[in-house]
Formats: C-alpha cells, sequence, structure tokens
C-alpha cells in the first residue's frame, strides 16, 4: 500500500513539473535548469538520509560493486533529466512530451525482458496494446 501511494505520489509530482517546465522554463538551457533543480535535490537527499538515521531507520548503503551500479544510475537519471528538460526547450509539446512518458512501462518491461529473458503474458501485452491505443486518442484529442 505505501508503494502504490509514493508512486501515486511520484505520478502527481512529475505531473507538476511537467507543467511548470511547459509554461514558465521552457526558454531556458536545460542544463541551467538542471543545475538549479539538482543544487535543491542534492541536499534534500542528504538531510532525508540524516532524519532517516535519527529515527534509527534502517539506512543500507551500497558497497561493492553496487556502488557502481548507482554511479551508472547517476549517470543515466543524468542524461534522462537533460533529455526530458531539452525537449522543451527544443519544442516540444507538452502533449508530444507526456505521452511518450506513459510509454516508459512497456519499454522498461521490454528492456527487462532483453535482459533477464522471458516473454510478457497476456496481461501485459493488453497493457501495451492499451498504452499504444492511450498514446493515439491523446495525440488526436492534443
Amino acid at each position: 500500500m505505501r508503494g502504490t501511494f509514493l508512486a501515486l505520489m511520484g505520478l502527481v509530482l512529475y505531473a507538476i513539473m511537467a507543467v511548470i517546465m511547459d509554461q514558465k522554463l521552457r526558454a531556458f538551457n536545460p542544463f541551467a535548469v538542471l543545475v538549479g533543480a539538482y543544487c535543491v535535490m542534492s541536499p534534500l537527499a542528504i538531510v532525508g538520509m540524516l532524519v532517516m538515521k535519527s529515527f534509527q531507520q534502517a539506512l543500507i548503503m551500497p558497497t561493492g560493486s553496487t556502488v557502481w551500479l548507482i554511479l551508472l544510475l547517476g549517470l543515466i537519471y543524468f542524461f534522462a533529466d537533460a533529455s526530458y528538460i531539452g525537449a522543451y526547450s527544443a519544442g516540444a509539446s507538452l502533449m508530444v512530451i507526456t505521452t511518450a512518458v506513459v510509454l516508459v512501462p512497456v519499454l522498461a518491461s521490454t528492456i527487462k525482458y532483453l535482459i533477464a529473458g522471458g516473454a510478457p503474458n497476456i496481461w501485459q501485452i493488453t497493457g501495451y496494446i492499451t498504452a499504444a491505443i492511450s498514446v493515439t486518442l491523446i495525440i488526436k484529442g492534443g
């Protein structure tokens, strides 16, 4: 239940962020926007860790080869953020950008199956078809 709440909270916050990017920050250089955002995010992450520690909550830090995965994740996040924010600066519409985001689960599960093996089940295939229909309707309506 908590995971679902956090996922929905993230969805709402990303939607708000998309509208702010579209309406107010489109004209700015994507890297300038990233620097500003990361200046806020880094201290917040550190404060979050300190708060967890002060309440004696488990704070499992990466070690060994996992540290390299975290660094790779940071690199991927940077280029993903730069691309996402850059799409606004390059003139893409809010509908085009948010429609592309709708396809993230489809692409993520495809990448997962390519890496881990296996094949999607009927429910996932139905979801892919539904996502394609949703994207088509959003684009036609926007």
